[in-house]
């Protein structure tokens, strides 16, 4: 899959009708798919993480369209909320055909080792200019990301550019695959 910027969610806050989710830079990765969960490695998660993978799923959100249309029987696509309040599907409907889905092996969750190759200084600090340069209005914001990076440790010297050193490691993600 080749190399990747990798950014997460880090705070979610609410401002007025909006919520905003502010996203951290955390370095590149090198992603690399290894194998599908089977059924017995699905059943195991826990019910919050299977929900997770679910909930895009039953709600049809861009990208999930598709999956959501084979998965889920033509009766319960309408369906998006349960009893009042609840925050849930009552039985027997989308969300229950999806985990049956995943239960029974007619859909699979694709398994992918994330390694750190290393961390773009130059990149953190461009995007730190073009914040600044958006919220302001004006200048170039060179001033700024260059004390905002030393303020957070990283405006030492050290870590410009691309590069392997401190923070190799790896962790798993998934994706789902029909």
């Amino acid at each position: 899959m080749g190399l990747q910027s990798v950014f997460v969610a880090s705070t979610r806050e609410k401002k007025g009708s909006t919520e905003l989710t502010r996203y951290m830079y955390v370095g590149e990765y090198q992603l690399q798919y290894t194998r599908t969960l089977s059924e017995e490695e699905y059943r195991s998660l826990p019910v919050q993480t299977r929900d997770s993978h679910i909930t895009p799923i039953v709600s049809g959100s861009q990208g999930f369209e598709e999956l959501k249309a084979l998965l889920v029987p033509d009766k319960h696509r309408a369906q998006q909320s349960g009893p009042k309040g609840s925050g849930k599907l009552p039985s027997g409907t989308a969300r229950d055909a999806v985990h049956q889905a995943y239960e029974r092996g007619e859909a699979k969750i694709n398994v992918w080792t994330m390694e750190c190759t290393g961390f773009d200084q130059a990149f953190l600090e461009k995007i730190y200019e073009m914040i600044c340069d958006r919220v302001s209005g004006k200048g170039t914001g060179k001033a700024a990301s260059t004390t905002q990076s030393s303020k957070a440790g990283k405006g030492k010297g050290k870590g410009k550019g691309k590069g392997k050193g401190k923070g190799k490691g790896k962790s798993k993600a998934t994706k789902h695959e029909q």
